[in-house]
């Protein structure tokens, strides 16, 4: 048989591609991943016969990157080396927004052996060339770190006679609008604050929503870093201004003042500073003003500082309504800088660099990477170092050079006979859920050689969400509560920030040692997706924690007592129910005790510090303790209602008899001529002094009985619409029985006030409650036991007449049955 040439072709052809896809082998170390996740794995390509221009080219949902095969076999690191020397003030150009690495410090060491270089003079001057070439905000990193070591920052923008300012966004604000729902009393030892991102500028407008409360004392505004250390401006004094305020007491209004310095270095990109707001009065403990904060935020930024420095504590979970503008700056970069700061930066960063030249010498070189936002020239003017190697003073008047980066690259022979394996290029997933196909091609030129692809799954990353403590004692345990959601069975890793880990959902940790620690927690699902968590935690000793907490809780006391005298209609009525002003006068006579406590502790001189720390402790616990119960914020809603009986068809069916008919309704509605009630409902959100929080709806009903009679119960029934159960601990009137949890509640017919609590809903839903009085002893409770169930095919005698499919008369079918075919047989034999 004769072999067409077709044919032949056809099977080389698939041959080719068998044997090139059969090259690529992919291995990963899972296939379903989060959004934006890194792949995981390696790939192995055959490289033999493969020309040595292929590239290795993967796709994923329109996102495409290239890798050269040459640089796949040995390792070879990255470098530097010196095109030309000692460059008298170049020039850095950029032809289009980008970066520029064409130059750098180049310290001629003499030697190969030097040892560390020590900078002991620094000079170096910028300038932007003619308009028309001036590059827009041009910055520099110092040896390429991804650090900003300086970025431009140009004259202010004026209009009208006034600086431009741009509003930083409050995120951290529940709501921009004052509720004026609570305040803090402003005092000369308290600073309060509000952790801000800060964008770069010479510039800062600081507001604050307060209210004066006496014609005299100052307000001021200020600046520290994220560990509460102050910032100091050009002249060295602390970056701070008064803010406005009128002559004599106020309403609450936003107020203001200006941090202007163009000198500012403390800022050099978009980082997080601590914004504060304190009282600068000569008198400790005096209050000119109440400034507004929150307690509902998505992110909680408010700390608390000493206005005599130190660090700042997380304020339990409260934000401050301290918001800042930035000012406005020209871009271009027009006018000279000098960049003399950067001598400790070349400093610290010494010789990592070291470059053999062509003159023999031994160079250390550091890179200077330029970048600017628009096309531009910027000139370096007579730079100059003095340096000394070991001992040996050196002044180089030209230290820059021109040089080239060699990046970290792979090496091998051509033609190579073997397969290179590497690990999986970076490579991140879509952002978006879904199924994907990964495609990996060797390329050479736009012919495609081989092709492979791999199916990629994307589900959403779990979510994480953590309670806990953001400020704790030393020695004292730590519980950390843990919501996820997502794909279980989940896996924990948890990093305390003090060498201690933990693979448990829940930890519970003690930290030894007094300071700020990050934490870390990585959440990884049943698919390997992991959710990465980072957390702060502040541990103090006790004796600074129960100095807070006790000034803290005299404060809101003193606020709370204002609110509770003040309180009117249904809060006050919430007020009296529930006691508050018994728990809050139980607090103030405790927190009196333990402030005497604290200072007798304090100025004892016989006991040690570790004694005085356990005392301190338990005082704290106890005072803990009390704040759980007491609530600073109280909201209320209300309703009143009828909820007697007006009707014999509202008596519920669920109290008659089994078998009882309709008069029985009739006989329970005219009992309730000896009762009244009026009924009020409430809506209750509360939250306490120690953060916590509850929402509850509770029921008041006045009772009074008219009537005299024997075996009479008052009967309080809530429907399952209402609440599906009840339990002890929810009923405040004492002398009850429950009845059923359906719930029906019982109690001796006797004029009283009946109170309890359910979980929150609709008030409306209670207008279904019903209050009644009841006669009978113990038959309510009996006839729920052993309940009789129609459609179970028994015949209860309680339910002869009532139950129809279980008591209707029993038919012998099988029988009738038999006989019929007993008949259809003898007929069909007869005939």
């Amino acid at each position: 048989m004769r072999i067409k040439p077709v044919f032949i072709l056809t099977v080389f052809i698939i041959l080719l591609n068998f044997v090139y896809v059969a090259g690529i082998t992919t291995k990963l170390d899972q296939s379903t991943y989060g959004p934006q996740d890194l792949i995981k794995g390696n790939l192995s390509v055959n490289i033999d016969g493969i020309p040595a221009a292929t590239k290795l080219v993967l796709e994923l949902n329109g996102q495409e990157q290239e890798y050269g095969i040459g640089q796949a076999c040995s390792t070879t690191p990255h470098s530097y080396s010196i095109i030309e020397a000692n460059i008298a003030n170049p020039s850095i150009i950029f032809d289009s927004a980008g970066t520029n690495t064409n130059y750098g410090f180049d310290l001629n060491t003499e030697s190969s052996t030097s040892s560390q270089v020590t900078i002991t003079s620094f000079n170096l001057q910028l300038s932007g060339a003619q308009k028309q070439l001036y590059p827009t905000s041009p910055t520099l990193d110092v040896n390429s770190d991804g650090i900003i070591d300086w970025e431009y920052i140009g004259p202010l923008i004026i209009e009208n006679g006034n600086i431009k300012y741009i509003e930083v966004q409050p995120a951290y604000l529940f709501s921009y609008v004052p509720s004026l729902e609570s305040s803090k009393p402003l005092t000369k030892d308290i600073e309060y604050c509000e952790n801000i991102t800060l964008p770069l500028s010479s510039s800062y407008k600081i507001k604050t929503f307060v209210k004066a409360i006496n014609p005299e004392g100052a307000l001021k505004a200020r600046i520290r870093d994220i560990n509460g250390n102050f910032i100091y401006n050009s002249t060295g004094g602390k970056a701070e201004c008064l803010i406005e305020r009128t002559n004599s007491p106020s309403d609450y209004a936003w107020k203001s003042c200006e941090l202007n310095n163009s000198n500012f270095q403390f800022i050099k990109q978009n980082k997080n500073y601590m914004v504060c707001v304190y009282s600068a009065n000569t008198t400790s403990g005096t209050h000119h003003y109440y400034m507004a904060y929150q307690s509902r935020s998505a992110v909680n930024k408010g700390y608390i500082c000493s206005t005599g420095g130190g660090s700042c504590s997380y304020a339990n979970e409260l934000d401050y309504f301290i918001v800042a503008d930035y000012g406005d700056f020209t871009r271009e970069f027009n006018a000279d800088a000098s960049l003399a700061h950067l001598k400790d930066i070349v400093n610290t960063i010494g010789c990592s660099n070291k470059v053999t030249h062509a003159d023999g010498n031994v160079h250390c070189v550091i890179p200077l990477k330029f970048s600017s936002k628009s096309d531009g020239i910027i000139n370096i003017l007579n730079p100059s170092i003095g340096f000394n190697v070991g001992s040996i003073p050196t002044l180089d008047s030209n230290p820059i050079s021109k040089i080239a980066y060699t990046p970290k690259s792979f090496n091998c022979e051509e033609p190579a006979e073997y397969y290179f394996d590497i690990d999986f290029p970076d490579f991140l997933t879509p952002s978006e859920k879904g199924d994907y196909e990964l495609t990996i091609e060797l390329r050479d030129g736009s012919s495609i050689i081989s092709s492979k692809t791999q199916a990629i799954k994307v589900k959403p990353a779990p979510s994480v969400f953590v309670s806990y403590p953001k400020q704790v004692n030393l020695n004292y345990p730590v519980q950390f509560n843990l919501t996820v959601n997502g794909e279980s069975p989940f896996n924990y890793s948890w990093d305390f920030g003090d060498d201690n880990k933990s693979n448990l959902k829940d930890p519970v940790h003690v930290y030894k040692n007094i300071g700020d620690y990050n934490i870390t927690l990585v959440v990884t699902d049943k698919n390997g997706i992991s959710e990465s968590t980072n957390l702060d935690i502040s541990v103090m000793s006790a004796k600074d924690t129960l100095h807070y907490t006790l000034n803290s809780t005299r404060s809101s006391l003193t606020e709370l007592s204002t609110n509770f005298n003040s309180a009117a209609g249904s809060t006050a009525e919430v007020i009296e129910i529930l006691k508050l002003k018994t728990l809050m006068t139980e607090l103030t006579f405790n927190l009196t005790k333990y402030e005497i406590e604290f200072k007798e502790i304090s100025d004892s001189a016989t006991k040690s510090e570790s004694a005085k720390e356990q005392e301190y402790s338990s005082i704290l616990q106890n005072l803990l303790a009390l704040r759980s119960n007491v609530p600073n914020k109280l909201d209320v809603l209300s309703i009143t209602y009828d909820s007697k009986l007006n009707s014999y068809n509202e008596v519920p069916d669920s109290i008659i008899p089994y078998g009882s008919s309709g008069s029985y309704k009739q006989d329970v509605f005219e009992l309730q001529d000896g009762i009244s009630v009026t009924s009020s409902a409430y809506s209750v959100a509360m939250e306490f002094l120690d953060g916590g929080k509850e929402d509850f709806r509770l029921v008041k009903k006045l009772v009074t009985i008219t009537i005299n009679g024997q075996d009479l119960s008052i009967i309080e029934y809530i429907p399952k619409s209402t609440v599906q159960s009840i339990t002890d601990k929810d009923i405040l009137t004492p002398g009850f029985t429950i009845i059923e949890q359906d719930p029906i509640i019982k109690w001796p017919a006797n004029s009283l006030t009946i109170l309890y609590k359910l979980d929150p809903g609709s008030l409306d839903s209670l207008i279904d409650t019903k209050t009644f009085l009841f006669s009978g002893s113990g038959e309510i409770k009996s006839k729920f036991e052993n309940e009789p169930e129609c459609g179970d095919g028994i015949c209860d005698i309680r339910e002869e007449g009532y139950c129809d499919m279980d008591c209707r008369p029993k038919y012998p079918w099988l029988f009738f049955a038999f006989l019929a075919l007993l008949v259809v047989v003898g007929v069909w034999y007869i005939n």
